[in-house]
C-alpha cells in the first residue's frame, strides 16, 4: 500500500523543528513508539502547549497550518509528521479511478 495524492510524512525528533506546509494545509502529529512529551506547537489552528501525545488516541491529527513558518517543539519521544497540501483536501473524498 502506498500514498495516494501528494501527502508527505517525515520523522521529527527532539527538540523539534519547522513543519513543512503552507497556510490551510493539514498536518497530523503522530507519536511513534510511545509517548511524545512537552509538545508545544506554533502556527497551527489548534495549538498544543507543553502537552503529551500518546499512541492510540487521535489527539494530534488533522490540525491546520494557520500561520507561515509553523513549528513544533518537544522534550521527548518521536513524532511522525504527515502533511497534506490544501489543494489535495478539496478532492480527498474522491477515490482514484472514480
Amino acid at each position: 500500500m502506498g500514498w495516494i495524492g501528494r501527502d508527505t510524512a517525515y520523522l521529527l525528533l527532539p527538540p523539534g523543528g519547522n513543519i513543512l506546509g503552507d497556510v490551510g494545509d493539514r498536518v497530523s502529529l503522530i507519536p511513534l513508539g510511545g509517548e511524545a512529551t512537552g509538545i508545544t506547537t506554533h502556527g497551527l489552528a489548534f495549538p498544543l502547549a507543553a502537552e503529551t501525545l500518546a499512541v492510540g488516541p487521535a489527539r494530534g491529527v488533522s490540525n491546520r497550518v494557520a500561520q507561515s513558518a509553523p513549528r513544533v517543539d518537544f522534550a521527548s519521544g518521536a513524532l511522525l509528521v504527515v502533511h497534506t497540501p490544501h489543494e489535495e483536501l478539496a478532492g480527498s473524498l474522491e477515490l482514484p479511478g472514480s
